[in-house]
């Protein structure tokens, strides 16, 4: 019996620590909610290419209301000017545009003709320049040029005739 005894107060007293013992983990449970992000659609608008003064064509997107969008994104231009502007220089930037006086090219003079119009870039030829602005002729154009193509604004153009004396 003294065994018995004996064991029981060894057993005992190894529960009695000094230590404190570790806090029980605590367990918590959150909701995770899994969405999927979904790009907004792009704003409708019909693609066109436009040639910039540069001689280099561009695409954009023009919608029904006339509005010019560029970019993956398809942003309204006029939201990013006067930041973005299509490259290059436009005679619409020039006094001597409106005015519609005869500019001298080449040692020739030329007068605007018609009106104003869209051209593809594959159609021009970079000849030169007048005042800053690149001035094309036709690709099939002869060497003394009969017509001069001056960029008014992106993708639109106006014809110049060679003025007789």
């Amino acid at each position: 019996m003294k065994r018995l005894l004996f064991c029981c107060l060894l057993t005992a007293c190894g529960s009695f620590r000094s230590e404190p013992l570790p806090p029980p983990p605590q367990v918590r449970v959150d909701t995770v909610t899994v969405t999927s992000t979904v790009e907004p659609p792009l704003p409708a608008g019909t693609p066109a290419d436009v040639c910039l003064s540069t001689g280099v064509t561009a695409q954009i997107h023009v919608t029904a209301a006339g509005d010019t969008l560029i970019g993956e994104k398809r942003v309204r231009i006029s939201e990013l000017r006067p930041a973005v502007n299509f490259a290059g220089v436009y005679a619409q930037e020039r006094g001597w545009y409106r005015r519609g006086d005869v500019i001298v090219f080449d040692t020739r003079g030329y007068r605007r003709a018609g009106v104003e119009r869209a051209r593809a870039c594959d159609e021009l030829k970079l000849v030169g320049e007048y005042d800053g602005v690149p001035v094309f002729a036709e690709v099939t154009a002869p060497q003394i040029l009969p017509s001069i193509i001056v960029p008014v604004r992106p993708g639109v153009f106006q014809d110049y005739l060679r003025v007789r004396r």
